[in-house]
């Protein structure tokens, strides 16, 4: 969990010190999206065909389930869920495109 650099509250992180977590955390969930798609690819290749799904529903869920554990603060969360499912999309458009995972 993220304390705030400036000794603000983890769970309501200032303008600056959410500015500096998402540069702190934000390779950590883009790396948790790029292997989630990979691991979706690899046990079940008949997804391919669809599009990566929307973050809503079950899909947000489980994306949420994924970057929970970085932060109590609910504007880094959305940033991070937002960072992890870009970062999936983009990986998993590269797999439907041919490249292994």
């Amino acid at each position: 969990m993220v304390q705030g650099i400036c000794g603000c509250p983890r769970d309501n992180l200032c303008d600056d010190c959410l500015a500096r977590s998402m540069e702190w955390l934000g390779g950590t969930a883009a790396s948790r999206g790029y292997g989630w798609a990979n691991s979706v690819a690899r046990r079940r290749p008949g997804l391919l065909a669809r599009p990566w799904p929307a973050l809503e529903g079950r899909a947000a869920e489980l994306s949420a389930a994924k970057v929970i554990d970085l932060t109590d603060d609910r504007r880094l969360f959305a940033r991070l869920l937002e960072r992890l499912n870009a970062a999936a999309v983009r990986r998993w458009d590269q797999l439907r495109a041919g490249e292994e995972p």
